[in-house]
């Protein structure tokens, strides 16, 4: 089952295979210290939010935000990911859960899953 930040959990395998440096606290998903959430499926290092400030403000340069990687490529968020329903976890773009990569650009469902 896929776990967001926020939802509940009974341990931290739950929130880490689908949320990068999270952990189960008090029955939800939170980001570990030293980590905050980007958005519901993203715990980032908090002095890389201070360094995206910085390079913001320092040139015109792209937030890493809005770039797209096929999947194993580099990514901060899901949103990275060009793979419809791709995961970003430790900042790795990767199918799903209950699928498999084919190629570098899509994912087949397992049905021995089911």
């Amino acid at each position: 089952m896929i776990k967001s930040l926020g939802q509940t959990c009974i341990n931290d395998d739950y929130c880490q295979r689908s949320v990068s440096h999270s952990h189960c606290s008090n029955g939800k998903c939170t980001c570990l210290d030293g980590y905050l959430s980007l958005d519901h499926d993203t715990c980032i290092e908090s002095s890389s939010i201070v360094d995206l400030k910085h390079n913001l403000n320092e040139d015109s340069t792209i937030p890493s935000s809005h770039y797209r990687s096929l999947l194993g490529g580099q990514c901060l968020t899901n949103r990275n990911c060009h793979t419809t329903n791709a995961r970003c976890l430790n900042n790795i773009c990767i199918c799903p859960m209950g699928s498999f990569p084919i190629d570098d650009w899509n994912c087949l469902e397992d049905l021995g899953m089911n």
